[in-house]
């Protein structure tokens, strides 16, 4: 029996379902060890397309990629090796057909189960090709960049990222899920990450419900870089006092790292030193200021007034 119909044919039984997963992973298992990585890239894309075809993972693809990353993890190093160079390949040579994109859209999130990060250079080339034209299809750029930004301990994730965010078809909408990427890749640059998204976080903030969530970036990213991290870089980046009409600033990160009941930090000012700590940790970390920096002093000297009144 194929490996497809076995899928089709898997019991809604829950002790049934364990059994039969049981025996597709031990058989699979076999064939695959014997494979080379080309085909296992065949294997995959032949799999993936048939149960396509059949309806299977319009609404049950979770189930697959449970199973392929099953597999995955029975085989032996030799074998996950051969087998995420084959997830590779495959994503490079998907032959262009009625399910060429739905597959991939299935290889990328297989890609995170088993973190294949020498896939990397692979997905930013199919996401930014020129055949991902259709609407229904550029829902695979956000993905490709949200797993890649999930894999942060690759190498140059960080330069792949830069590229994504550079490309034409990358939407101000996404900048929250690249800074965050960026900031686990290389946590100590996070002013230069804000710099490149500075423009693409102005737009997105023009709309008051996004600079609302913006609550929600500043935790994740305080997650990401750590308060240590923050204190030393936080004098890098651009603050305006008072900026100009239409004018790109960072303000809204501090603005949502110490202001209102959401704000992950709390910031305090003795003796001319600006303090900060997280809201549930009491160690704290002194500001470091560089040279031309009196603007952000003015910022944040202006929000420790504001605590001070609990007018915020």
């Amino acid at each position: 029996m194929e490996f497809k119909e076995k899928i089709e044919g898997k019991k809604q039984n829950s002790m049934l379902k364990d059994i039969y997963d049981y025996i597709i992973i031990k058989e699979e298992k076999k064939k695959i060890e014997n494979m080379n990585s080309k085909e296992i890239s065949k294997w995959l894309v032949t799999e993936l397309r048939t149960s396509q075809q059949r309806y299977i993972l319009s609404q049950k693809y979770e189930d697959m990629i449970e199973i392929l990353k099953s597999i995955y993890e029975s085989l032996s190093y030799r074998g996950k090796k051969k087998f995420r160079e084959g997830l590779k390949i495959a994503i490079l040579n998907i032959p262009e057909e009625k399910f060429s994109k739905k597959i991939l859209k299935y290889l990328l999130f297989l890609v995170l189960e088993v973190k294949a990060v020498e896939t990397i250079p692979a997905i930013v080339e199919s996401i930014t090709c020129d055949t991902i034209k259709e609407e229904k299809d550029k829902e695979l750029f956000p993905i490709g960049l949200y797993i890649i930004s999930e894999m942060s301990s690759g190498y140059r994730v960080a330069d792949y990222l830069r590229d994504l965010v550079n490309s034409s078809k990358f939407e101000f909408s996404l900048a929250p899920l690249a800074f965050l990427g960026l900031c686990r890749a290389e946590p100590e640059k996070f002013p230069e990450h804000l710099e490149l998204l500075r423009y693409h976080f102005y737009k997105l903030h023009e709309n008051k419900k996004e600079l609302e969530k913006a609550y929600c970036t500043a935790k994740r990213f305080v997650q990401s870089v750590g308060v240590k991290n923050i204190a030393e870089n936080l004098s890098k980046i651009y603050i305006k006092l008072s900026p100009q009409p239409n004018e790109a600033t960072d303000n809204w990160l501090v603005d949502s790292l110490f202001l209102g009941y959401n704000a992950p930090l709390l910031l305090q000012k003795e003796h001319e030193e600006f303090y900060i700590r997280k809201k549930d940790d009491n160690k704290y970390f002194a500001i470091t200021f560089y040279e031309d920096k009196r603007e952000i002093k003015k910022y944040l000297q202006k929000i420790s007034e504001l605590h001070k009144s609990k007018n915020f």
